[in-house]
């Protein structure tokens, strides 16, 4: 147990600081997003893998908010753009129907011109867990469990800002699989360490295309050009403090332990998810309010865009129903909740409350989550 008890006591100071602070986080927060968000729309043009990547860490804080990963028979997660499925069907059409080259790229520019200057985003996650025997050993109890996970996620942008005349279509598309060994450790009724040891491969491709070349594909999104395969042994930790009035939370996700792959790697990279979140418990007679305060962080992006505040609300303890709420840096979410014992469903509405972000215009994102949990 000695790398748990490490890990206990790297975490637990700086868990502790943010306890302390978290009024002071939250007051920061709300003063200075003016300005976050001032020198956020300022910026030049943004790279299209940074932009996936805040968009999609986003999404790892929203399925961490609803439930624990991999404490399930299967969660299914989807995540999808406003008018992503009329946009990719207009382009298709497009490209197919033309009954020249000259023809096809004019009637692809027309469609991506009624677009240009705006972003949309991808994201599908499917898991699948298995319980093992729970062990006991002294005070140590440990709940082990086998699991695999595929996401595949997309983000694009059409933009005219280099060459008013010229749309350009950025893309990136990463294939993720997962398959290895979660085990929940407890040696107290306060404390929990979530230790996940997995074989972690990464797909990606990064595309930069002119008209000429959509109508080509067909498509904005092609998984078949300069792909990068990415093997390694990862692992991903978890600390949990649950006391009367408030949790606390502390991980970092796809920490690189044996890279499997000769030297190479993937665009995205190997830089690990960090993240952490202060939840306090609030009860009124029968209304449970849970404020939440958090920030997450990796390489791509600043660590001022990882920040989001929120909280959940829930009526009665014995009613299935909850409903949360979030603000990021950039997006507002709204998240209604079914849960019972044996399934769960839950809708949420991602919707920017500022828009052009950097002069591209961001859609608001549906998201459609259905599990079936181990009880």
């Amino acid at each position: 147990m000695g790398m748990i008890d490490e890990l206990h006591w790297l975490l637990i100071p700086f868990l502790f600081i943010l306890l302390k602070m978290q009024r002071l986080i939250f007051i920061l927060f709300v003063l200075f997003s003016p300005l976050l968000l001032e020198k956020a729309f300022g910026a030049g043009t943004r790279g299209e893998i940074q932009r996936f990547t805040l968009l999609h860490d986003r999404f790892i804080v929203d399925r961490g908010l609803r439930k624990l990963r991999y404490d399930q028979f299967l969660d299914i997660d989807i995540v999808v753009s406003s008018g992503l499925k009329s946009f990719l069907g207009e382009i298709e059409a497009s490209s197919k129907n033309a009954a020249s080259t000259t023809a096809r790229d004019a009637a692809v520019l027309a469609a991506l011109a009624k677009k240009v200057n705006s972003e949309r985003y991808l994201d599908i996650d499917v898991s699948l867990g298995v319980p093992l025997p729970y062990i006991r050993y002294r005070k140590f109890q440990m709940l082990p469990g086998l699991f695999y996970n595929i996401n595949m996620a997309a983000s694009n942008t059409l933009s005219n800002q280099d060459d008013g005349l010229n749309i350009k279509a950025q893309s990136y598309v990463k294939l993720e699989k997962r398959m290895g060994l979660l085990s929940r450790i407890k040696w107290n009724k306060k404390e929990e360490v979530r230790l996940a040891l997995y074989r972690f491969t990464k797909t990606d491709v990064a595309l930069d295309l002119n008209v000429s070349q959509v109508g080509a594909k067909t498509s904005v999104f092609k998984f078949d050009d300069a792909i990068v395969d990415h093997n390694m042994i990862a692992s991903d930790w978890t600390y949990i403090l649950t006391k009367e009035n408030y949790t606390l939370l502390g991980e970092i996700q796809e920490l690189q332990l044996l890279s499997q792959s000769d030297g190479k790697k993937s665009l995205h990279g190997t830089s690990p998810f960090l993240h952490t979140r202060l939840t306090n418990n609030l009860r009124v007679g029968n209304l449970l309010l849970k404020p939440f305060y958090g920030v997450h962080y990796r390489k791509w992006y600043d660590v001022f865009d990882g920040l989001y505040v929120g909280a959940s609300l829930k009526y009665n303890i014995d009613i299935p129903f909850e409903f949360l709420m979030k603000v990021s840096t950039e997006f507002i979410t709204l998240m209604p909740e079914f849960k019972t014992k044996y399934f769960q469903f839950v809708y949420s509405l991602k919707t920017p409350f500022r828009n052009p972000r950097q002069k591209i215009w961001v859609s608001a994102i549906h998201n459609v989550n259905i599990s079936i949990p181990i009880p």
